[in-house]
């Protein structure tokens, strides 16, 4: 099916670009497919609600931000995808939850641009494990 063929070419983007406009625009190629929102359900996943709210407080850099997530699940896949909502920003993300990679795209309607910021999750055991703190602006680029 189509479809298929874009959410690997998505995986693929998500993995390899070196601009992250190209990792959006191959997700917006599957928002339009029509059946993308009719195999898709609502989910619930703590772990990506709470990576996604601490991305998007990072990128406005507001840590009492509250973001809201809002999380779909395209059915028989590990993709999930959804929109967030805080500050005034409203954007979307999408996750590929077998190899544990994301981004989040965060803007206004006042202007153009959008931050997109890409993400990789690793579980430890150790009673410490948590997110890693950005080591400044430079991680993220705007577009």
């Amino acid at each position: 099916m189509k479809n298929e063929q874009l959410i690997a070419d998505l995986r693929k983007t998500l993995l390899q670009a070196k601009v992250l406009s190209d990792v959006l625009d191959a997700f917006f190629d599957l928002v339009e497919q029509q059946d993308l929102v009719g195999r898709s359900s609502a989910a619930k996943d703590k772990k990506l609600k709470q990576i996604v709210g601490f991305i998007v407080r990072t990128m406005l850099q507001d840590e009492k931000a509250q973001p809201k997530v809002l999380i779909s699940h395209l059915k028989g896949t590990d993709f999930y995808h959804g929109m967030v909502q805080a500050s005034g920003k409203f954007g979307q993300f999408l996750y590929f939850k077998d190899i544990d990679h994301g981004l989040v795209g965060l803007g206004s309607m006042a202007g153009p641009m959008v931050h997109t910021a890409r993400f990789s999750v690793a579980e430890t055991d150790k009673p410490t494990s948590g997110i890693i703190p950005p080591l400044g602006p430079e991680r993220y680029t705007k577009h």
